[in-house]
């Protein structure tokens, strides 16, 4: 097969992941979980470029850390002089957690993500939630050549005066989604750009109207339950439910759900087989929910080009 290429872009963050026996996690987080997912699936077939700003305090440790993977490129990664993002997560007992965001990095400009609109495909990763305007989001949908994958994300998150995070329904959130071949949201996720809860059995009713507005394929994610796949084409409407597979001991749930992403598009540039793609996807953001951090995905075994 042709060797791809592959945009990533949006944030990496540098994670701070407390626990509630007050251990603390200090690791790349944000689109850190997309590249190295991507790169360790991927290996000599996939060159892999993170599109991000990096504070000139953290951008050392960002470069070092992701060479480990050969196939990750830099060039779209930029040093500014801005302190750069520091997410802070407190767990409590039951897995909930609270989460802080500082510094702020500047926004992507078109200029810095137009030399990468002609690859394969781009992943686009809201982590801050301002990681680009929707006018740049619109221009690279209207130049890109390749396939674009959408994950809502922290889109969906506010930040008040003391730095917490909080839910809110985004402006033009079907502006957004216009733009995208797939998207990816959780259940949360959907949720709030729909501004009211939905049972079980609503789901994929809500998910049929947002195919509706142009992606071809919807990644519902369910945590612990699994994921749902909904997708069109041409007047028909596809779904699979992803059963949940057992955890044996649940560490940290921070990146499952970029770790999924990353994953399902490795799967689909590869086979372009939905199902297959989101099984592989599941399995792999539970195995990242073993560990902590970023380190352990490099340990990802090669994909298969033939997988079931």
């Amino acid at each position: 097969m042709k060797l791809l290429k592959i945009a990533v872009i949006g944030t990496i963050n540098k994670d701070v992941i407390v626990f509630p026996n007050k251990k603390k996690k200090i690791s790349l987080g944000g689109i850190a979980y997309n590249i190295c997912t991507l790169a360790a699936l991927l290996k000599d077939r996939a060159e892999i470029y993170p599109v991000c700003n990096l504070g000139r305090n953290f951008y050392p440790q960002a470069v070092k850390f992701l060479s480990e993977f050969s196939n990750v490129k830099f060039n779209g990664m930029k040093k500014v002089s801005q302190k750069h993002n520091i997410c802070s997560m407190y767990y409590d007992q039951y897995q909930n957690r609270e989460e802080y965001l500082e510094g702020k990095v500047p926004v992507l400009n078109f200029k810095q993500i137009k030399p990468f609109l002609n690859l394969d495909a781009i992943l686009i990763n809201f982590i801050s939630g301002w990681d680009m305007s929707l006018e740049v989001l619109q221009k690279i949908r209207k130049h890109s050549k390749g396939l674009i994958l959408l994950d809502i994300h922290s889109l969906t998150l506010g930040i008040d005066k003391n730095k917490k995070r909080f839910l809110r329904r985004p402006k033009n959130w079907k502006a957004y989604v216009r733009c995208a071949d797939i998207v990816q949201m959780n259940k949360t996720e959907l949720e709030t750009v729909l501004n009211r809860k939905l049972k079980s059995n609503g789901l994929i009713a809500e998910v049929k109207k947002i195919l509706k507005l142009n992606p071809k394929i919807f990644l519902l994610t369910l945590g612990k339950n699994g994921a749902i796949v909904v997708w069109r084409k041409e007047n028909k409407i596809s779904i699979k439910k992803i059963e949940g597979i057992p955890i044996k001991k649940m560490v940290d749930n921070i990146g499952c759900g970029d770790v999924f992403g990353a994953a399902f598009l490795a799967g689909y540039l590869v086979n372009r087989n939905i199902i297959n793609s989101a099984q592989l996807a599941n399995h792999l953001a539970v195995k990242k929910c073993q560990f902590s951090g970023v380190e352990k995905i490099v340990n990802f075994p090669k994909m298969k080009l033939n997988f079931s």
